[in-house]
């Protein structure tokens, strides 16, 4: 089975970074879609900096599509002071578009903001769902990759992705007790 995209997660520590990173330049031409999950409340100072720094200039320059929350996006723009003034500054890093998920509009709606071309490009609106979900992002960024994988344009993949991980949130039920 061929491999029509990458899509990247959870990578600490450093050395799994350089490691992805030696990969991703084996294959230039592959669209890579990330989706960082920054946690720190294990790490030093140190290697908090050092993973920042790692993703900055090894990872950034090499994927197509960011999809990050708002946290995890202030903390990869460690120097910006806005919303749009930290997504400039992980596009200038390298991502060809950044989505930043989760932006709390009121407490109805959540609003997503596609960033690319130094502009931002879209302003999504979605409904907030009356429960608590782990994994949403997960459940994006790999139907955006699924997506970019089967030839979708990333934009118009961003947008269908975003429409069914909402309507995979709709139907979504506890099963078990787990």
């Amino acid at each position: 089975m061929p491999v029509a995209a990458f899509k990247i997660g959870l990578l600490p520590p450093v050395e799994l970074i350089e490691a992805v990173h030696s990969l991703l330049r084996d294959y230039p031409q592959m669209p890579v879609v990330y989706d960082p999950k920054l946690y720190f409340e294990s790490a030093s100072a140190v290697e908090s900096d050092n993973l920042i720094e790692a993703i900055q200039t090894l990872l950034l320059p090499q994927v197509q599509v960011l999809s990050t929350n708002v946290n995890s996006m202030r903390k990869i723009a460690r120097t910006a002071d806005t919303l749009k003034a930290g997504a400039l500054e992980i596009l200038a890093m390298g991502s060809d578009y950044l989505l930043v998920r989760g932006i709390q509009e009121d407490a109805h709606t959540t609003t997503n903001h596609l960033y690319g071309n130094n502009r931002v490009l879209q302003q999504y609106q979605w409904e907030r769902q009356p429960h608590s979900f782990l994994g949403t992002g997960s459940t994006l960024s790999s139907a955006i990759a699924g997506l970019v994988a089967q030839g979708q344009e990333p934009l118009s993949a961003i947008q269908e992705a975003q429409r069914y991980t909402v309507n995979a949130l709709k139907k979504a039920y506890r099963i078990g007790m787990g």
